[in-house]
């Protein structure tokens, strides 16, 4: 059951194993239903020296129903094996695009790679153009990310980040973002659902008022 998400929080195998870190939160429909998580699971360094081994895909979209918050973080009904097995968040493919003569790209952590590979550790860092990335959402879905921006429709302007999602444990449906608010003393207050007017492109936008917004109530963890 899911009642609270936190970005960042530690996720196990049903073994009790650390396979990665929660890095998304899948939502779907009008009702903000938690349908899944997006996992990021832990690389080693040999991995990371592969040619493109920074900006390979790695992070796996799991399925709520396999995963219950503990205390300790999050832990998967399905061990190592079965983890590694589940799609792949992030997919990447070729379209048919022209490729702008002389301009080749570097995208984050190409620079490393690229001297990487000059030690013979890793490959070269250009990425062609037409390389198209897609993430493995049903339409109707998006994913929170860390630190994923709050904006306020009228007036509009940014007022904070999610710190977590709090969900019903029986529905899943999201019952409120613990965002931190944007202002001098940084305070996580709660947005309740009814004010959450939509989740785009990892983006979530809400209807408050001045006095709403100064009124919003403060969030205490009760694990901190």
């Amino acid at each position: 059951m899911i009642e609270q998400l936190r970005i960042g929080a530690h996720v196990f195998s049903s073994d009790g194993k650390q396979i990665g870190t929660l890095s998304r939160i899948v939502v779907s429909g009008a009702d903000l239903v938690v349908t899944g998580l997006v996992v990021d699971p832990s690389a080693h360094l040999g991995e990371l020296l592969e040619p493109g081994g920074l900006d390979k895909s790695r992070d796996r979209a799991v399925p709520v129903a396999l995963a219950k918050v503990t205390d300790a973080g999050i832990t998967l009904a399905c061990d190592p094996a079965a983890f590694a097995k589940l799609p792949l968040f992030e997919r990447h493919q070729y379209v048919d695009a022209p490729v702008e003569a002389g301009h080749a790209r570097f995208r984050v952590g190409e620079v490393v790679n690229y001297l990487a590979s000059a030690f013979g550790l890793g490959a070269a860092p250009y990425v062609s153009e037409n390389e198209e990335i897609t993430f493995d959402l049903a339409p109707g879905s998006d994913a929170l990310p860390d630190n994923a921006p709050v904006w306020r429709n009228a007036p509009h302007e940014e007022i904070g980040a999610v710190e977590r999602t709090l969900a019903d444990a029986a529905t899943q449906r999201v019952t409120g973002l613990v965002i931190r608010r944007n202002s001098i003393d940084d305070r996580l207050v709660i947005v309740p659902a009814d004010a959450i007017s939509s989740v785009e492109d990892g983006v979530a936008h809400v209807e408050l008022t001045d006095e709403e917004l100064d009124h919003l109530p403060l969030y205490k963890d009760d694990h901190s």
